[in-house]
């Protein structure tokens, strides 16, 4: 079933190479598989440091936010911006091959029907 996502957030947890990377996360429905921007794509994610957070304001055109591990990411817009995705897939685009950096994702939501789950893949 449907699902609010209420928070989307990355951190790096080993260090991005020295590649000229874009990431950008997109929603494909199982029905339909029109695939859907959750928001534009991050300039470059080259040479990140590990404690690095990226997170989307919830605006498909918004590029990704980042900040360091000692400040966060303020992002108060989901507040105002809501995401309902259908089920489908979240898949996460990278502009460039061969980074070997490591991203660990958290997603936050609530279910919108008894069938709404969250599958880990």
């Amino acid at each position: 079933g449907d699902v609010l996502l209420t928070g989307l957030y990355g951190l790096i947890t080993t260090v991005m190479g020295t590649f000229a990377t874009t990431i950008q996360l997109w929603h494909t429905p199982t029905l339909g598989a029109v695939q859907v921007d959750l928001c534009g794509a991050h300039a470059t994610i080259s040479d990140y440091l590990a404690g690095t957070f990226f997170t989307i304001t919830g605006a498909h055109g918004d590029a990704m936010v980042s900040g360091n591990g000692t400040e966060g990411v303020g992002v108060a817009s989901f507040e105002t911006n809501l995401v309902i995705l259908v089920p489908g897939t979240i898949s996460l685009n990278v502009g460039a091959a061969g980074n070997d950096g490591v991203i660990q994702w958290v997603i936050h939501w609530i279910p919108l029907s008894e069938q709404s789950d969250l599958v880990l893949a």
